[in-house]
């Protein structure tokens, strides 16, 4: 039994062969190794959704429970990768931010702004350097523990991440 497939039967694959061509043409690391690793991990979970609905269409065993679990397992990942950030979110406060009290009492914050010039004092443990960060309106003292970036300097911008002291 001979079929004759026509232009319709290929149009999907000859349209993603167009879109691939087109990024292609307008940028020439869209077919890198390290951009097309990206692309096959980016789209792992996506084929793997696309595999288990297609396992269920081929047979034309497909119902409307197919559409609903998908709805409800895509609303419960979505559940746990916002309850996760929520965790896991760090914001970025200005010095002045902060003494406004706006940053977080108790949570993990970032502050950001320029080391105030003759405030670093390093304390005899090795470990612990006292500075202040400045964003020219308000300074904020800063106590850090651990070893300094190499670009850390009086003068020049700093990010650094922690917590409210009770002072």
């Amino acid at each position: 039994m001979k079929t004759n497939l026509s232009l319709r039967d290929y149009s999907l694959l000859l349209s993603l062969a167009a879109i691939w061509a087109f990024f292609a043409f307008v940028s020439p690391q869209y077919l890198s190794a390290r951009n097309l690793s990206s692309l096959s991990v980016e789209l792992a979970i996506t084929a793997t959704l696309a595999l288990g609905m297609l396992l269920v269409i081929l047979p034309g065993h497909i119902d409307l429970s197919v559409g609903s679990g998908v709805g409800l397992v895509g609303g419960i990942a979505a559940v746990l990768v916002l309850s996760a950030f929520q965790k896991n979110l760090v914001f970025f406060f200005t010095p002045s931010q902060v003494a406004a009290k706006e940053a977080p009492q108790g949570r993990s914050f970032r502050i950001g702004g320029l080391v105030t010039p003759g405030s670093i004092q390093r304390q005899a443990d090795g470990v612990t350097v006292r500075f202040v960060v400045t964003d020219t309106a308000q300074s904020i003292p800063v106590i850090y523990r651990g070893v300094l970036p190499d670009l850390f300097r009086e003068g020049k911008g700093v990010v650094a991440q922690g917590s409210l002291g009770v002072d």
